[in-house]
């Protein structure tokens, strides 16, 4: 995603080795039905490492270009978690980035799911970043084995490994990043809960796979409905 003049806006590991059925460490990894570990599934489930059908790319009416993506249950998700599913993704620019997940039940019995757009943004220097809208918000901290904790820094500035879930925070987040002179805005609309992410150095070197110095120019800011999952009945 770049803009008119040619930034990238999001981040994308040197290191993602883009194979089949690997995670990828940038872009917007789709997170279904599992967030992280909080469950019996792989990590973040099993959709951000599926195949996806394009369905659609053309321009709705307002002249934005948008593109539609399909998965679906197959034998090897059953395997897993055995429940008939069909994911539709609509990715859409104009003078943003906007995307959105339909998720259907397409069995005979209900299930519960949580769901996360696990966006990268890039950024310019992440020690000269500040989140502006989590001011109160009460989060659980998921590098304290999920401790409930209130947010009482204005603004929030990363300093070190930080993995927490903004519970149903409504609003706008503005992320400043001071080192590019820019501001981006965070809307959602149908996810309650915001996570910020960013693995720190000794993570990010021994665990997530990034190449050196790499966390510095990222910061994960997600759209997620993990605390409540959500129950969907069938059809």
């Amino acid at each position: 995603w770049k803009r008119a003049n040619g930034e990238e806006m999001l981040f994308l590991s040197a290191n993602s080795r883009l194979s089949p059925g690997e995670p990828i460490r940038g872009g917007i990894p789709v997170v279904f039905p599992q967030f992280a570990n909080l469950g019996p599934l792989p990590q973040h489930g099993f959709v951000r490492t599926a195949t996806w059908d394009v369905v659609e790319v053309s321009r709705d009416p307002g002249g934005s270009v948008f593109a539609l993506l399909r998965t679906r249950d197959t034998e090897a998700t059953r395997a897993l978690w055995p429940h008939a599913f069909r994911a539709t993704l609509r990715v859409t620019l104009d003078e943003a980035l906007s995307t959105a997940i339909t998720i259907e039940n397409t069995g005979d019995e209900a299930f519960p799911f949580q769901c996360d757009f696990h966006t990268y943004l890039r950024v310019g220097d992440l020690r000269k970043v500040a989140v502006e809208g989590l001011e109160g918000a009460t989060y659980q901290d998921r590098t304290a084995k999920g401790a409930e904790r209130r947010e009482r820094r204005r603004p929030l500035r990363i300093d070190g490994e930080t993995d927490r879930i903004y519970v149903a925070r409504p609003g706008r987040l503005r992320i400043r990043d001071e080192s590019r002179s820019r501001i981006v805005l965070h809307d959602r609309a149908g996810f309650n809960d915001v996570v910020i992410w960013n693995p720190g150095e000794e993570r990010a070197r021994t665990t997530i796979g990034l190449a050196d110095g790499e966390y510095l120019t990222m910061l994960a800011v997600e759209s997620a409905q993990a605390v409540p999952p959500v129950q969907l009945a069938p059809g």
